[in-house]
């Protein structure tokens, strides 16, 4: 059940601006940790502080993983567009 609610929280973050003011107010990791245990429990999302942990873990693992691909995704995406550009000023030329 704590990835379910997990997720719903997330929604949540995503969706209020009073959860996120919350969060966003916290100093430290372990205050933003123990802040949103605390307003999951609030919302009827159970999790613990281990579970929040070893998820917030494995995304950033995940993100990492992705980056050099996102990099060369928008690398791709800005030569295309220059591509473009190039093309559009030849033809007009």
């Amino acid at each position: 059940m704590g990835k379910e609610h997990l997720n719903k929280f997330y929604q949540a973050v995503l969706n209020d601006q009073k959860v996120r003011e919350r969060l966003d107010a916290t100093t430290d990791p372990q205050s933003f940790i123990e802040v949103a245990v605390e307003l999951g429990a609030e919302m009827g999302c159970e999790f613990t502080v281990e579970e929040l942990e070893a998820d917030l873990t494995s995304k950033k693992k995940l993100e990492d993983e992705a980056k050099p691909w996102q990099e060369i995704r928008n690398n791709l995406v800005w030569a295309r567009g220059r591509n473009y550009e190039l093309w559009q000023q030849v033809r007009k030329g």
